[in-house]
Parts: structure tokens; sequence; C-alpha cells
């Protein structure tokens, strides 16, 4: 391996070089700020992939309510057409008493539908946004009862006085005009209102990509600089190229520099000969395999693969050393089928490189990554596709069948295929959302490999430095971030993973007993635990494994916070201030130093967090967990006295009644 700076290998501690002097520093930090600067253009991109799936999932969310209310007015018309019915059917039927009774029963139902919707308005809607319809709504109430009046009219003459009970007939039938025209009013504001929605988050949208082009004016710049840095290490080994034989004495520490490479690669890397027999393996391989090395080596590579590949493996070596055509050498990966020391078969990501020492000796040299989990999460994603495609064909058939009795009850066909349209265009906003989980995960496995080599040959450098300098705090530094990054990624893909839940009736008091008991296992002795259990808590239904990682993810930070003094308090009981939806709580408080009012708001939010070391994904990933499986996760704070959070479940009716 050759240095930016062209140092000997063997050089001491000290050893000076002519001509030299400063040009290791100047050059050596360069290096250094390219990968910060670097990372910085990676953090920025996925911060901007962030933002676009927040807006996407308030675009879904927000199309989703008033896709509900449009059917609710639509509703409307039809209850309209209910009260309208019996001051017309009264001249077949000739029963004035049954058809007034008709009457008053759809009036009410129609009224008691508008006071829900106005009701829906008043409280989910911006003011200005709900005045304009719940006016419309109201001129629409009052037509309707001037209509029912009307109607009564024509019930109290139609025996003794039918020409009377006419003329109303027609004054009713204006008034009901009217009553259409005002929900058709409605309906025209609905889609207004949806329509400036989609606008402004299309607009937001575009906005954001804006910043792109920042991103890549960033990675323009750092190809120019890493254009730079390259010529300038050109002219430097075209200078330095008569000294190369004064270095060949070091070769016997550049192995010990690239075995020290290998063995801290994050890839699994196997070298054999043209044998086929394994000559070295890294403790990256030992881990995918799990054998040691001592058993591999010496080994033929065949007893890492499966049948039918074990029998045929040899003699692809063969065909190839005999100059025919290559079955995986060369190639820059390919997904192959590979077996562990307990007969496990997984999949394997493999590139096969052929490497010549001297003139007939050759060898193979292998780098494996496993994709057990890339391939685990691809099931996952293409299973949600195919229930995603079902649903929409589902949804598709469902609303046809929703057109044909439309049509039946004299609605037009063309707002019900527009009803149709919007639908799926909604799922299709919901399968792009699936698809910024797959991109966060190919985004994160091209990461990781050039991550690690940043981080090995920071560690390299730093293992040679025997004295303290700036140099070896930015190496420090520059370790430290990539491991911070590390762990931001594999939070975004925890963050990014679908959540799938298996709920099943747990016992609560039971889980808070067990997590008391391994939370005074981990306190301080400064820390007081107590636990309060309601006796007559239910089973709620959750899923175990996810409650406990929750549970014990809050109760650990909840000891950080007291900083080794203070008293923890788990307690349980049951809500059931709501008769109609008990609701189990379990609460985990602590005397901390609590938290600011101004910060609670954003504490389940995504990255945000006020630790040094923290990830900002722990506490969201909780808010999702439990809000998949129908509960809700609440935090109460007042700074200098301690803060609590609260998990609340919904209790299934039949639970509550055994429990009692």
């Amino acid at each position: 391996m050759i240095t930016d700076e062209h140092e000997p290998r063997g050089a001491t501690v000290g050893q000076s070089h002519p001509g030299r002097a400063g040009g290791r520093f100047k050059w050596h930090h360069i290096y250094y700020l390219l990968a910060v600067f670097d990372l910085a253009t990676v953090s920025l991109s996925l911060l901007l992939t962030h933002q676009i799936l927040n807006i996407y999932r308030d675009s879904v969310g927000e199309n989703q309510s008033w896709t509900a209310r449009s059917g609710r007015f639509g509703d409307l018309a039809h209850l309209s057409s209910a009260v309208n019915a019996p001051g017309n059917d009264v001249f077949e039927s000739r029963d004035a008493s049954r058809e007034s009774s008709l009457l008053e029963e759809a009036l009410t139902e129609f009224d008691q539908a508008v006071a829900m919707t106005r009701s829906d308005l008043a409280k989910n809607v911006d003011e200005e946004v709900a005045a304009p319809l719940s006016a419309a709504l109201g001129r629409t109430q009052s037509a309707m009862a001037a209509m029912a009046d009307e109607a009564r009219v024509i019930f109290e003459h139609f025996e003794n006085e039918p020409e009377t009970a006419g003329r109303h007939m027609a004054a009713m039938d204006r008034l009901y005009a009217d009553v259409r025209g005002g929900l058709d009013e409605v309906q025209r504001g609905v889609s207004a209102i949806q329509t400036s929605n989609l606008q402004r988050q299309t607009e937001a949208a575009a906005s954001l990509g804006r910043y792109e082009y920042v991103v890549g004016a960033f990675i323009v710049l750092m190809v120019a600089a890493i254009t730079a840095y390259g010529t300038r290490l050109s002219r430097k080994i075209e200078a330095d190229q008569h000294e190369r034989d004064r270095y060949l004495a070091n070769l016997q520490e550049a192995e010990a520099r690239t075995r020290a490479i290998l063995e801290n690669a994050a890839e699994g890397i196997l070298t054999i000969d043209a044998l086929g027999v394994i000559e070295e393996v890294n403790p990256a391989a030992e881990q995918i395999f799990g054998y040691t090395a001592f058993e591999l080596i010496r080994q033929n590579v065949s007893i890492l693969m499966p049948m039918p590949d074990r029998a045929e493996h040899d003699t692809y070596i063969k065909r190839y050393t005999s100059g025919g055509e290559p079955h995986i050498i060369g190639t820059r990966g390919r997904e192959v089928l590979a077996q562990r020391k307990d007969g496990t078969i997984f999949p394997l990501e493999l590139a096969v490189s052929e490497v010549r020492r001297g003139e007939a000796i050759r060898c193979f040299t292998g780098m494996l990554h496993d994709i057990t989990a890339r391939k685990h999460t691809e099931g996952l994603i293409r299973r949600y596709n195919e229930a995603l495609e079902k649903t929409v064909r589902e949804r598709t058939a469902g609303l046809e069948l929703a057109l044909e009795k439309q049509s039946e009850l004299a609605i037009s066909n063309a707002e019900a295929y527009e009803v149709i349209r919007r639908t799926q265009e909604e799922l299709v906003r919901n399968e792009r959302l699936a698809a910024v989980g797959e991109i966060s995960a190919a985004v994160a496995h091209g990461l990781r490999n050039p991550l690690a080599s940043i981080r090995a040959c920071a560690q390299v450098e730093r293992s040679e430095m025997t004295e303290e300098n700036s140099v070896a705090e930015t190496l420090d530094g520059i370790i430290g971030e990539v491991d911070r990054l590390e762990d931001r990624i594999r939070a975004v893909l925890d963050f990014a993973r679908p959540v799938e839940p298996v709920a099943k009736p747990i016992d609560l008091n039971t889980a808070i007993s067990v997590l008391a008991e391994d939370s005074r296992k981990r306190a301080p002795d400064g820390v007081e635990i107590v636990v309060d259990l309601d006796p007559a808590l239910p089973n709620a239904p959750f899923d175990g494994a996810y409650l406990y990682e929750i549970l014990e993810a809050l109760a650990i930070n909840a000891l950080e916070a007291m900083n080794g003094n203070g008293k923890l308090t788990l307690r349980t009981r049951l809500d059931t201030r709501d008769e109609s939806q008990p609701v189990s709580e379990l609460s985990i408080s602590d005397t901390g130093p609590g938290i600011e009012a101004s910060r609670l708001p954003r504490i389940f939010e995504l990255f945000y967090t006020s630790k040094p070391s923290g990830t900002g994904i722990g506490l969201a990933i909780a808010k999702r967990i439990v809000e998949s499986q129908g509960g809700a996760i609440e935090v109460t704070s007042e700074p200098g006295r301690g803060s609590t959070f609260a998990l609340r479940i919904p209790v299934p009716q039949f639970s509550l009644e055994h429990a009692t």
C-alpha cells in the first residue's frame, strides 16, 4: 500500500526525508477533509429523503379525511331524497297518515346527519376552511325544513282540498331543488379544498427538490477536489519512482498492514489456490460461516457450498485454469447460495478475482457479503406490494359496485368515476411510501462498505502513532463519526422496516413485574424502584416481544436521566372513564431533571434527540409500533421533578368481562 505521502513503510518515528517537511501534514488532512465532506453530503441526502417522506405521509392522511367527508355529503343527498319522497308518494298511496310518519322519520335522520357533519367540520377543520361549508349546510337545512312544511300542508289538504295540495307539491319540488343545489355546492367546496391541498403539498415537495441541486453541486465539488488530489498523487508517484528499490525491505510490514485491514474489513474475505484449497480467512468470513480459521485453512472451499455446486466446484476451477470461460471468477458481484457449519443454507453476494504470484502461481480472492437480511427485507416489500395490488383490485371492484348503486339512485356516473380515480391516486401514493423504505435499504447497503474502509484506514494510521498530537485527535474524531453514522444508518433501516406485530392477549402486570426485576439488576444503588400494579387489570392484545422492548428502552432512559439517584415508579391501571372503550395504562416515571415544555411536542419526532450519542430513532419507532396495534404513547413532564411515559392499550370488551 502506497501512502499519500509515499513515506517508506519501515520508517521509524522521527525519521526525516529531505524536502518533505510539511507535505505530509497538508495532504494528510486534505484526505480526511474529503472523507468528512462525503459524510456530510450523504447525511444531507438522507435528510431530504426524510422530509419528502413526511410530505407524502401528511398528504395521504389529509386526503383520506376529505374523501371520507365527501362520502358523508353524498349520503346527505340520499337522505334528502327520502325526505322528498312522502310528499309525492301520497298521491299514489292515498295514505296521508303513513306518508306523514315516513316524512318525519326521514327528516329526523337528515337533521341528525347534518348536525354530525357540521360538528365534524367544527372540531377537525380550520374555521376559515369550514365556515363556507357549514354556511352552505345551514342554508340546505333551512330549505329542507321549508320543504317539510310544504309536505305537511299537502297531507293536511290532500283529502278535502286536492287542488291546494297540488299547488303545495309544486312549491315543495322547488324547495327540494334548492336542497339539492345546496348539497351540490358543498360537494364543489370539498373538491376545491382537496385540489388546493394537493397543490400545496405538491409545491412543498417541489421546493425540497431544489435542494437536490445543492447536493449535486456538493458532489461535483467533491469530485473536482478528488481529481486535483489524484493529480497531486500522480506527480509524486512519478517523482518517487527511482526510490522504490529502497522500500523492498519493508514488504513484511506492508503485509502486516494488509492483514490488519483484512481483519477489520466488514466483508468476508477468502483466498484459495488453483486447486480450490483455502489459504486465508478473515474474521468476518469466520462469523458468516460459523467456522474458525483453523477449521477452514487447508480445506477445499467446496465445504462452504450446498449441493450440486459442492460437487461441481473443482470442475469450474479446472475449466477456467485450462483457458475456458469463467463461471463466477471475474464477476463484480453475484448472488449465490452458501452453507454454514450448522448446515444452514443462506444467500450470499460473491465477487471473485484472480491474483498471480509470479509467473506460474495463481490464486483467487473472494469478497463475501451475507445478504440474508436484505433478502428478508425484499421479501417483506414484495409481499406488501402484492397486498397493496390486491387492495387496489378489491377497492376498485367495490367502487364499481357503488357506481352501479349510485346509478340506480340517479347519481352521475362521472362523479363516481372521479371518486375511483382519487382513491387509486391515494393507493399509488401509499405504494411510493413503501418504495422509500426500499430505497433506504439500498442506500444503507451502498454506504457501509466505504465507511468500513474509511474506519479501517483511520485505525491503521492511528495505531502507528506513539504520541498524542492534532493528527491523532483528527483520526479519533473520524473513527467516532464513522461509528455514529453506522448507528444512524442502522436506526434508519429499523425505522423504514415494516412493522409486523403479532398481537396476543398478554398479562400486563406480569410484563411490568419482569421489567422491575430486570431494572433492579441494572439500577445504581441510589435508585429506588417502586411497583404499583392494578389487580383488576385485564389481559390486553399486544405483541409481547415488542411491548417488552419498548418498556425496557423507556426504563433505561429513565435510569440514565436520574444519574444514579432518584425513584423509578412502574405502574399499571385500568382507565374506565370512557365506558365504551376502557384502556389499560402502563406508565414509567422518574425523578430526573424532566423535559422542557418547548421540547415535549417534538419528543417523538424522527432524528430528534437531546443525548450527545443518541440517534433520535428509538421513541419514533416505539410510537409507530404502539399505534400500529391500536394503542397510544404519551409523555408528561415537569422540569426539575421528572417525567412520565405512558402506554395506553385499548381493552376489548370480552377481556374486560373476563377480568371482572
